[in-house]
């Protein structure tokens, strides 16, 4: 019995690794392209019958799993909503060959080996930071460290200790696409609350959630983020960079899609589902929660206009011509209102929402979104926090402004926002 339960693995160790070596762990890396969609990394390490798979930035971490060999083939899945992400592969020299499926989405998978460079990417217990990088808009594409407690940037640490999280990608239906994204849910059996990333403007991925996603996760919350409708992996059709009427209303409908999803998942608190977005996702998120019919119950949002789509659009474009923030303010001003207006909706909103601003904002008039909260603050529940040397995304090179962090979670515990 023991005999017949051992030479597999020995097998499956002499088939991968390197002519003329003692068999021992096989590292690859490579990519994964779905049918229609953008290639993304993966990295693979197989030692004996188990499999390390990284997918990338934004994507499940590290998962380890069982790996089977049948026929000629190598067999591993990754955990996956509402069905696994299931790869066949075949050893080919030095290479791995073959294909991933979940559900209906078909990919191939291209491996060579040697390290991937997202293997530190992840959340670690010891110390409390997390690791990631970014591919599309992002502030570094090499791995860094984002301190879970201060916010502070610093080098990936060397250690094992990951936090015990569970993370799973996913396909979410949407009206024309199916969104594809990541849920990372925190240690623990819940239910926990969750919360929804909306990002911001642009053709972005599920990886920009992640600059404020670790302090959600330590406070015992699950986080969902996924690609833009047609970037990525998602399906769909991209509507666009402008914040026309047509784009909010399409982004927002995406946006209750994912809630309800989340909100279905076993092990969540559907009572607390909320949404957390940043720039443009400060218009989207509240047009979205008036039309999620009660579903969505908080949100925090980071240097989110509350100023029209035109007066928004004056003001950076001013900016970027040399004019100094609080002339183009003024200058906005004077142009008046414009294109897509968030106010209706932020007046209809009646839930708790933390609004986080930088003074040095140059993509839009900090100071007038500031004063239109502070009039439609009467009858709601609105905490504005300002950070005058901050910028647009709220970070420069050495992190997010002092404070910014236990600010985020001292009111996440004031609205009794943690999980079990």
């Amino acid at each position: 019995m023991i005999v017949r339960v051992l030479l597999p693995l020995v097998v499956l160790a002499a088939v991968l690794a390197p002519a003329g070596t003692t068999a021992g762990p096989a590292v690859y890396s490579g990519t994964i392209l779905f049918a229609g969609a953008e290639p993304s990394g993966i990295g693979l390490r197989v030692t004996g019958g188990t499999a390390t798979i990284t997918l990338g930035p934004g994507h499940v971490a590290q998962a380890r799993v069982p790996l089977r060999r049948v026929n000629g083939t190598l067999r591993f899945s990754v955990p996956g909503l509402p069905k696994p992400l299931a790869f066949v592969m075949r050893t080919k020299g030095a290479r791995l060959t073959g294909t991933a499926a979940q559900g209906r989405a078909r990919a191939t998978v291209a491996l060579i080996r040697g390290p991937s460079p997202d293997t530190t990417l992840g959340y670690y217990a010891s110390p409390e930071v997390e690791v990631a990088r970014f591919t599309h808009f992002g502030f570094s594409a090499a791995p860094f460290a984002i301190d879970v407690d201060s916010g502070a940037f610093g080098a990936p640490p060397r250690s094992d200790a990951r936090l015990a999280v569970r993370q799973y990608e996913v396909r979410i239906p949407a009206s024309g696409a199916v969104l594809a994204g990541t849920l990372t849910v925190p240690p623990g059996t819940g239910p926990h609350p969750g919360v929804v990333y909306i990002s911001g403007s642009g053709p972005t991925l599920r990886e920009e959630a992640h600059w404020l996603d670790s302090v959600f996760v330590s406070r015992g919350i699950a986080v969902l983020g996924y690609d833009k409708r047609g970037i990525g992996q998602s399906t769909g059709r991209y509507p666009g960079d402008l914040a026309s009427e047509s784009t909010i209303r399409t982004l927002a409908g995406d946006a209750v899609a994912a809630a309800r999803f989340l909100a279905a998942q076993k092990g969540i608190d559907r009572s607390h589902v909320g949404f957390y977005g940043l720039s443009q996702g400060g218009w989207i998120i509240p047009q979205a929660v008036g039309r999620a019919d009660g579903m969505v119950s908080w949100a925090v949002i980071e240097s989110g206009p509350t100023v029209t789509q035109g007066e928004s659009d004056t003001y950076a474009s001013l900016v970027a011509s040399g004019v100094p923030l609080l002339a183009a303010e003024t200058q906005a001003r004077a142009a008046g209102p414009s294109g897509y207006d968030p106010r209706p909706w932020i007046e209809r909103l009646r839930i708790p929402v933390l609004w986080l601003y930088g003074g040095q904002d140059r993509a839009q008039p900090v100071q007038h979104s500031r004063e239109i909260l502070r009039d439609l603050s009467p009858g709601h529940e609105f905490t504005v926090e300002y950070y005058a040397a901050a910028p647009h995304p709220l970070f420069d090179g050495s992190g997010f402004p002092d404070g910014l962090f236990a600010t985020v979670r001292a009111w996440l515990a004031a609205h009794e926002l943690a999980g079990r």
